[in-house]
């Protein structure tokens, strides 16, 4: 997942300060913890590679940056690598948070972490950033909420003609946080995210769902989503260079799968009695069914839409139309 996580990042990082100009717009270092939820209970941690630091910096156009190095609070150095025409990225990972805090520690009682960013660009010349992480003292040190899916039972068996609404636990209800959900297949198919942040609609801390349209996802298919929450934890510099930003972030990954495409519905006739016409629809059971009519083969009019658990129900059409259309469809 390291191409979305970059979008994610970078585009909520860009969203901190609203900035053009420049070569550079945001630069940013992130600590990640990383968890799994294989069943419905609590998510846990993998045995290894569950914990990890991002460094980036995202440039305003194509070819502007030409490298980028942080240096860590105890002076080494991390040289980031050209991931794309305008991101630069580093990423090490570890086994346990102790690992990873000892090489790149965040939280104090009372001192600020800092990370600065040397960037080398086009237009600007050599430029400098710095991306503090902010004392416990202050509150902002500290990791959001782990993400739970609380109906993931329900989200092995989506049926995708439906929209389907994944739930899970309060995350913390700072809508500061920004929240994030991506569903993809062998990495490369990305099949939805939530909309991005700051946009209408966008997921923040203080979400607890979000509601897939149907038709979104893949039928007969097993997927992979991932939900991630992010807050700022230190106070953004925006009197340099760009913005630098230092965040810290959860991510729950999970399965998710979908119910095999669903066989075409039969619609038949049963009787027509002067200004009453009685349909009968049969389909599969458990599944979203509509009959919809039209005058005209080009406008259709839902008539009713129905999960019947018998997968057939029976429908009066009472019109003073002579002549109408009808068709049975799968689906909301």
């Amino acid at each position: 997942m390291k191409r979305f996580w970059i979008w994610f990042v970078l585009v909520w990082l860009a969203a901190v300060k609203n900035l053009s100009a420049a070569d550079v717009t945001v630069d940013a270092v992130v600590k990640v913890q990383h968890f799994l939820q294989y069943t419905a209970g609590t998510p846990v941690q993998p045995s290894t590679n569950g914990f990890s630091f991002q460094a980036f910096v995202l440039a305003s156009t194509n070819d502007v940056v030409t490298g980028a190095v942080v240096t860590l609070p105890n002076i080494s150095t991390r040289i980031l690598t050209n991931e794309s025409p305008v991101d630069w990225r580093f990423e090490e990972k570890f086994d346990s948070a102790a690992a990873m805090d000892a090489a790149y520690p965040h939280i104090s009682f009372s001192q600020y972490y800092t990370y600065q960013m040397q960037m080398q660009t086009v237009n600007d010349g050599p430029r400098a950033n710095n991306c503090s992480y902010a004392p416990s003292i202050l509150g902002l040190g500290i990791y959001p909420a782990t993400p739970q899916i609380s109906n993931w039972t329900a989200a092995q068996q989506i049926d995708h003609t439906r929209a389907f609404t994944l739930q899970w636990n309060n995350l913390g209800n700072n809508a500061n946080d920004v929240v994030q959900l991506l569903v993809e297949q062998n990495v490369t198919n990305v099949y939805y995210t939530s909309p991005k942040p700051f946009t209408t609609n966008a997921l923040t801390g203080a979400s607890t769902s979000v509601t897939i349209p149907g038709y979104s996802l893949p039928p007969g298919t097993d997927l992979t989503a991932h939900l991630l929450i992010v807050h700022v934890a230190g106070i953004p510099d925006t009197n340099n260079y760009a913005a630098g930003v230092a965040a810290l972030g959860k991510e729950t990954t999970f399965p998710v799968a979908t119910r095999p495409a669903p066989a075409s519905p039969s619609l038949t006739l049963v009787s027509r009695t002067n200004n009453q016409t009685r349909l009968l629809l049969t389909g599969e059971t458990n599944r979203s069914h509509q009959i919809q009519a039209t005058v005209d083969w080009t406008n259709w009019q839902t008539l009713i839409t129905t999960n019947p658990t018998s997968g057939t129900f029976s429908f009066n059409d009472v019109t003073n139309l002579t002549r109408r259309y009808y068709r049975g469809r799968v689906g909301d």
